[in-house]
């Protein structure tokens, strides 16, 4: 096992450290890598990716699989290996992440060389102005500012500003091609202001010592290093609520509560549960635009890894537009965004059997905080869900002509049942149930994630992964049991086949386990079909 590694060159589980693309920016794996994710997301914010062809990703790294990095920085070079713009990501304790794009402010005439206060440029935030932060910088210098939108600490509220003042770690070493161990050092220091513009907390990430090539290390150094470090992942969010459990009980801090998201952030990552149901609902969503009459057409973020991150759904009927002539720009209208900006809409949602009332509801709560998704686009929105949708089946129970079997009779009419405050089938649910979906993996995930949702919120709390626990729990004592009643059942049976058949016997179990062993070696190679997947 090598110690070090980047999925770019291997597979991500090769190193005892590793760095692994789906930790970064968008959610999810990349075929291209950290590179291609890097261009996503540059392009998302509108941004030519050939104006940064150099990149520097300053992060923890993974020890054995496990790490959780509060902040990572991005230093984006341009063709002339000048630093020009910076991403951070800033992950919280609650699985949620925030991704600020800053460009590096251009330098002024003041601070420490001047004292003159020039007109505020364009580019210079307002809130910088007022906090007078000095911008004077001098070749390698970075300095921008933002305004805070993301619940990082609980001791601190969602509003205020931050700066950030960074040292290009490769100054004047990239250009001349000299890079050595002395170069490659972080310095970089981001202050969280408070809405009055009063300096709040300083954070601070500084090199103390010069760069290491991992490469270059004998073994007796890699040993010692692992040694040194690897512990430094682990003890890193321990770390953060030893902290935050001495400025609750002793310094006695007002706490703010966790809201919900906002648009241009990333929820948590979803359940097993949640992502069921979202697959089904994205059918759904499909289905529903495209019988609509929209004028327009919708594009759906879902917000999940295993989805694709935008899609766009387009009326049946709507004309189709084609390209001007000799233009490459398009007749057709934009769409208006709809996004779940946290897995716990797709949960929220599967509980409702009133899809209009649930959407406005939402869309008329004043408290942002309490938003579970966003759409460009209310009165749109609203006009969707209230489309007239008519399944096969009603609130009725379904009939044996609806050709489900009595199974699926008995599942759908529970789920019925157990819906709260009435007992009626969601417009999901009737979607489900009518061909092509309702003898579909899709489907029987969705209704086993629906019924645990249901089964939760009546013995445990409202939490599914209480379910999970209990029925691990339960197949750990029959396998007990099993294991027990061995010797007593599966011996005496042993013995009265080897009294009747005698070396017959021992060929076969010989043949079953050459049979056993060869099935286990063919099926990672098995090539799985569209179907196999039900794709």
């Amino acid at each position: 096992m090598d110690w070090i590694s980047m999925d770019a060159q291997r597979q991500p589980e090769d190193g005892w450290f590793n760095i692994d693309s789906s930790d970064y920016l968008a959610r999810g794996e990349s075929l291209h890598g950290l590179r291609g994710k890097l261009d996503d997301y540059l392009e998302s914010q509108n941004e030519n990716i050939q104006d940064y062809p150099h990149a520097y990703l300053v992060t923890a790294p993974r020890f054995l699989g496990y790490s959780f990095n509060p902040v990572s920085f991005w230093y984006l070079y341009n063709s002339n290996k000048e630093l020009k713009a910076m991403i951070l990501e800033v992950n919280n304790t609650f699985d949620e992440k925030r991704i600020y794009f800053l460009k590096n402010i251009e330098t002024m005439a003041f601070g420490p060389k001047s004292d003159k206060r020039p007109e505020r440029s364009p580019e210079i935030p307002a809130f910088i102005m007022k906090q007078k932060i000095p911008v004077y910088k001098s070749p390698g210098d970075f300095t921008a500012a933002w305004s805070k939108d993301f619940h990082v600490s609980p001791f601190n509220s969602r509003k205020g500003t931050y700066s950030l003042a960074a040292t290009d770690p490769f100054a004047n070493h990239l250009k001349n091609g000299n890079l050595k161990a002395s170069c490659g050092k972080v310095n970089n220091t981001v202050t969280l202001s408070s809405s009055k513009n009063h300096p709040k907390l300083v954070a601070r990430i500084l090199s103390t010592s010069g760069s290491i090539d991992p490469y270059s290390l004998g073994e007796w150094k890699i040993v010692k290093f692992v040694f040194l470090w690897f512990w430094v992942g682990l003890v890193t969010f321990p770390r953060i609520l030893w902290e935050a459990g001495k400025l609750f009980f002793l310094r006695r801090l007002h706490v703010w509560f966790r809201p919900e998201v906002l648009k241009d952030s990333m929820g948590r990552n979803e359940t097993d549960d949640e992502r069921a149901i979202a697959f089904l609902f994205r059918d759904y969503l499909q289905h529903l635009v495209q019988d609509s009459d929209l004028p327009i057409p919708v594009k759906f973020i879902p917000g999940l890894a295993n989805m694709p991150p935008s899609e766009t759904f387009t009326p049946d009927s709507l004309p189709v537009y084609n390209p001007l002539p000799e233009s490459s720009l398009s007749l057709e209208p934009e769409p208006f965004i709809f996004k779940p900006t946290t897995p716990l809409f797709y949960a929220l949602l599967a509980r409702q059997s009133d899809f209009p009332t649930f959407f406005q509801t939402h869309l008329e709560n004043p408290d942002i905080k309490t938003h579970i998704f966003y759409t460009s686009s209310p009165d749109l929105l609203l006009r969707l869900f209230k489309t007239p949708y008519k399944p096969p089946i009603t609130s009725e129970t379904p009939r044996r002509k609806d050709n489900l079997s009595p199974l699926q009779n008995l599942t759908w009419n529970l789920l019925r049942h157990l819906r709260t405050p009435h007992s009626t089938f969601s417009p999901l649910d009737a979607f489900a149930i009518q061909p092509p979906f309702k003898s579909s993996s899709k489907v029987h995930a969705y209704r086993t994630a629906t019924f645990k949702l249901f089964l939760s919120d009546r013995i445990a709390f409202g939490q599914p992964h209480l379910i999970d626990a209990t029925l691990f729990g339960i197949k750990l004592y029959l396998y007990w049991i099993v294991v027990r009643s061995y010797e007593e059942v599966w011996g005496w049976l042993w013995r009265c086949a080897r009294a009747r058949w005698g070396e017959y016997l021992d060929v076969a179990v010989a043949c079953l386990c050459v049979g056993l062993c060869c099935f286990g070696i063919w099926l990672p190679f098995k090539k799985y079909t569209p179907k196999d997947l039900d794709l």
